[in-house]
This record gives C-alpha cells, sequence and structure tokens, in this order.
C-alpha cells in the first residue's frame, strides 16, 4: 500500500502482489483489446479491494460542475509478472548500486 499526499489531496494505492498471472488470467477468454480477461475469482479479489480503497474516496463538489475538492482517491489493483519482474529487477539494481557505493566508501 501506498499513501501519496500533496497539494490539494492524497491517494491510497494498493497492489496485491504474489498471484501470478497464470492464476489471475483466463487463457481461453479476450477482452476487446485482444488481452486475456481476469479469472472471476480474480476480478472479485479486485472489486473487493476497490470497495476497500473507495471506502476512503472522499469527494466534494461545489455547485458549479467544474469545481471539485478531491480529499482523497484510492486504487486498486493486482501485480502482472511483468510488473513483477520490474520491481525486482529494480530493487535488485538499486541493491546492487548500493554495494558498489559502499565498496568503493
Amino acid at each position: 500500500m501506498k499513501n501519496h499526499k500533496y497539494s490539494g489531496g492524497q491517494s491510497i494505492s494498493v497492489t496485491i502482489q504474489g498471484v501470478p498471472d497464470i492464476d489471475r488470467l483466463d487463457p481461453t477468454e479476450l477482452d476487446h483489446n485482444g488481452m486475456h480477461k481476469q479469472m472471476r475469482e480474480a476480478k472479485e479479489l479486485q472489486e473487493r479491494l476497490e470497495a476497500i480503497t473507495n471506502a476512503y474516496n472522499r469527494t466534494d463538489r461545489g455547485n458549479n460542475y467544474d469545481y471539485a475538492n478531491v480529499a482523497s482517491w484510492g486504487r486498486a489493483n493486482i501485480e502482472t509478472d511483468r510488473d513483477r519482474e520490474f520491481r525486482e529487477s529494480e530493487a535488485a539494481r538499486r541493491q546492487a548500486a548500493r554495494a558498489g557505493r559502499a565498496a568503493t566508501a
């Protein structure tokens, strides 16, 4: 979970890790973009998580629709294998950089 604060509000991002694509995606169904659709269980898991993060969404609208005061946004997703590989490679790269700096210090 990540909580980002910025001028005018904040956001909450929750990512479920450890669910491989083979357990998350239906190999027999494609969406309109040609990508594999989420299996029913994965979709339900994401919807439950979105319901939790949406409980923290707060938006106050003025009388004019061009004005909105958003105090918090919530976002939930399930990490893909590609995202996991990138996250792990970046962690390894940062660790190697730290080790290199420590060795030269």
